[in-house]
């Protein structure tokens, strides 16, 4: 299953990045443990890994993305993310990535 979850992000990303997609609001969930699932370890890691070998611009992750400085500098870069930002903040079911 998480293999699977990371096939599909590499496949969407891909597709968003063709497509001249700025920034992709990545939803993995949270898991139902309550601790946090594998497919979001998963994830959130392979995001990393693709930004540190510049694959990505930047991401900022849900719970982060009201009140970190990446948070706040990608909603400047892209004013149109503001209106969805209610939904967001807070949220440790998804992540945001600039491609």
């Amino acid at each position: 299953m998480v293999e699977e979850a990371l096939n599909r992000m590499k496949r969407e990303l891909h597709d968003a990045r063709m497509h001249g997609t700025k920034v992709v609001r990545l939803i993995h969930g949270y898991g139902s443990s309550g601790n946090g699932g594998a497919i979001r370890a998963a994830v959130r890691k392979q995001i990393a890994s693709l930004c540190r070998q510049s694959l990505i611009k930047d991401f900022v992750l849900g719970e982060e993305y009201l009140v970190s400085d990446a948070g706040r500098s990608l909603r400047s870069r892209y004013p149109q993310l503001k209106s969805s930002l209610r939904a967001d903040q807070g949220n440790s079911g998804i992540t945001l990535i600039e491609l």
